[in-house]
């Protein structure tokens, strides 16, 4: 027969293995819980780092579009402002024409 101090070191062994296991199975629950909301908070903020990327190549866009357009009208008033310098010029050379006629009579 198996002494009872044996049999008692043996139970105890295997209680203590049986507890150690059912605690791991525990953490790793546990730690598969907290990965799993670690990674869903990280695909949150990704998909609102997405968002706001998409909103800001938009507003890029937008203000492509705007600056195309303030561009062209640049453009045109450039072309007035000339047209209308070349104009002055010839009514002062017009006028001092003038001038000269009227101090020759």
């Amino acid at each position: 027969m198996i002494p009872v101090s044996t049999l008692i070191s043996v139970l105890s062994v295997i209680i203590s293995l049986i507890v150690a296991m059912a605690t791991l199975r525990r953490n790793n629950k546990a730690d598969v819980k907290s990965d799993a909301v670690e990674l869903t908070t990280l695909i949150v903020k990704l998909e609102n780092i997405n968002d706001d990327t998409k909103e800001i190549k938009n507003e890029l866009k937008s203000i492509r579009s705007e600056v195309g357009d303030l561009r062209e009208r640049v453009t045109v008033a450039e072309q007035t402002a000339k047209s209308l310098h070349k104009r002055v010029d010839m009514m002062q050379t017009t006028m001092k024409n003038q001038e000269k006629k009227e101090v020759n009579v």
